[in-house]
């Protein structure tokens, strides 16, 4: 009996051994219908309903925003704690312009730009201003925002602050009181 016991757990040694050893399938990462054209070339080949090649003109919003970081290393936007706003202002326009394709292309190159917490509102009021004055996608500063705080780059304190200071919401409007008043009263801590 004790002989029996002994070559079930080496059966199972060596099938947990065996276990551990990767399957082909995961090696392998090509289709079943591609891995059959590559080892039959003729004309079904040739037919293939593969998009071409990705030309290199398509890449260019990835290096401009790749290039935009790269620089913002040599060139900062913030020397010795201070935002320096034409730079500031720069970054924001190369970004509105095509170098951010998406929100999150935003969240890559705010925590390049390396802006302290208390220099936050500035930051987010030049970006603000920029897209006010936008009319082409109307969405675009909304989701970015949105993106920047999701990704904890800004405080929402911050987000909050600016558009207090802009007027904005309709705790701050002529009807309900002005400004900073209004909204010491819904948020104590803005006294």
């Amino acid at each position: 009996m004790a002989k029996a016991a002994l070559s079930k757990s080496a059966g199972m040694m060596a099938k947990a051994t065996v276990a551990k050893a990767p399957p082909k399938a995961v090696i392998a990462k090509v289709p079943p219908k591609q891995l059959q054209q590559q080892v039959r070339p003729g004309p079904t080949a040739s037919t293939s309903k593969a998009s071409p090649p990705a030309s290199p003109n398509e890449n260019v919003p990835d290096d401009a925003l790749y290039q935009l970081v790269g620089e913002l290393t040599e060139d900062p936007v913030v020397q010795d704690g201070l935002i320096l706003e034409d730079r500031l202002n720069e970054v924001f326009r190369r970004l509105w312009d095509g170098a951010a394709r998406k929100p999150k292309d935003w969240v890559a190159a705010w925590q390049a730009l390396g802006i302290p917490g208390d220099r936050q509102g500035e930051a987010l009021q030049k970006l603000l201003n920029l897209a006010f004055v936008q009319t082409e996608d109307p969405d675009k500063a909304p989701l970015v925002l949105a993106e920047l705080v999701k990704g904890h780059k800004v405080k929402m304190r911050n987000v909050e602050d600016v558009f207090v200071s802009f007027g904005c919401g309709p705790w701050v409007s002529g009807e309900h009181g002005g400004g900073r008043r209004k909204a010491a009263e819904l948020r104590p801590e803005l006294r």
